[in-house]
């Protein structure tokens, strides 16, 4: 095979693997490294589609067997460091992003898959030192959108989410089509409670690659993460309604309370419902069918029980007569409307304890990031030493 006829076949392979379609490319490589044993770029081009496939264990092979044609090839080592990161194995991750750094220390890639592997390691230095890298690659490649990519992904992990939402959002300013920066952002956004941005970010994410299964693994957790959120807000005027219902009988009482209260119950559901389908026609087309495809799965269907069985709840309580052999249909009542509002206090309790942990994470990787910034001072400041 000709170099051109080569160039040409992997060409081909990565425009098939860039699609999904990984079968269908990888047999084109193979057929390159036939007739070329050594080919570097037939092994980039075969661990890219591995990757893309997430078949990190095959990945990790090609990349293997690339390293030991051209071990001073940095590509082949970020590869190799790409494919421990996808097994988890973020220290040998590292240790070969480093091999590809020291080959070419003014490639921003090297960077960047450094501090992918350091977080995947973990640990309150490798974040750190992830956080390095990320400001070097700034340095190298200020204009490049994957910089603020990786940049938002360490300050996520340092639960500074202000400053993440920043890089994402620059990431986007610069690539407004990036599924990588749409992907992230809405997964913030939605983690975060802000419902309308995230609402928004999630049909695009899923418009500007739809063939990615992560992308659409981002977009339905984050409708699932959403729709909960929405439907405990539900709960609350639903309970200032049953607290209404019960002022409204007892001051009024007779037919006029159970009247009152009806009307008081109508209204307030009809208020709920029209806010909601109000809220989901102004949601891009995408984001509403990806709605609709989830209402039917246990997590979305469990949410929409809490509105419901509250509604139905505050229902019985204003139709329930204030005597008579009464007590259970009063109890079912009071069941249906306390149950959803004890889990929603559960969900706050969790929330505070979540966000105090957040809060104390962010504190402490400021205050090592300012000790780490005042060591780098004293040592500029400290005085060479004389003979």
């Amino acid at each position: 095979m000709s170099d051109a006829a080569a160039g040409e076949t992997l060409r081909r392979a990565l425009h098939l693997a860039g699609l999904g379609r990984v079968d269908d490319a990888v047999p084109l490589v193979q057929r390159v490294l036939a007739d070329e044993p050594g080919n570097v770029d037939a092994f980039q081009v075969l661990a890219y589609c591995m990757q893309v496939g997430r078949r990190y264990e095959e990945m990790l092979a090609v990349a293997g067997q690339a390293v030991a044609v051209a071990p001073d090839h940095p590509a082949l080592h970020r590869q190799m460091a790409q494919a421990l990161v996808g097994l988890g194995r973020g220290r040998q991750a590292a240790d070969a992003a480093r091999q590809a750094q020291r080959l070419d220390p003014d490639d921003v890639r090297s960077e960047l898959v450094l501090a992918e592997a350091l977080l995947t390691a973990g640990g309150t230095k490798n974040i750190l030192a992830a956080a390095a890298a990320t400001t070097r690659a700034r340095h190298l490649a200020p204009e490049d959108m994957s910089v603020y990519v990786g940049a938002g992904d360490v300050q996520l992990r340092m639960c500074e989410f202000d400053r993440a939402r920043a890089a994402y959002r620059h990431a986007l300013s610069l690539e407004p089509d990036s599924p990588a920066a749409q992907q992230r952002l809405a997964a913030l956004d939605a983690s975060r409670g802000l419902t309308h941005r995230a609402l928004s970010t999630l049909g695009d994410t899923v418009h500007a690659a739809p063939t990615d299964p992560e992308a659409l693994r981002t977009a339905t957790l984050g409708i699932h993460r959403l729709l909960w959120l929405l439907t405990g807000a539900a709960c609350v005027p639903l309970l200032a309604t049953a607290i209404l219902v019960l002022t409204w009988r007892d001051l009024v009482g007779g037919g006029a309370g159970v009247a009152g209260a009806l009307a008081t119950v109508t209204f307030a559901i009809g208020g709920v419902v029209a806010f909601g389908r109000w809220r989901l026609r102004r949601l891009p087309r995408s984001t509403r069918a990806l709605i609709r495809v989830n209402l039917r799965r246990r997590p979305v269907s469990t949410a929409l029980v809490r509105p419901l069985s509250m509604a139905l709840g505050v229902l019985l309580l204003a139709l329930a007569p204030r005597s008579g052999p009464t007590a259970t249909l009063v109890a079912v009542a009071l069941g249906l409307t306390i149950g959803p509002l004890l889990l929603l206090v559960l969900d706050a309790r969790a929330l505070v304890t979540v966000e105090a942990y957040f809060l104390i994470r962010r504190l402490w990787f400021r205050l090592l990031a300012r000790r780490a910034a005042a060591g780098r001072q004293l040592g500029r400041r400290a005085p060479t030493p004389t003979r």
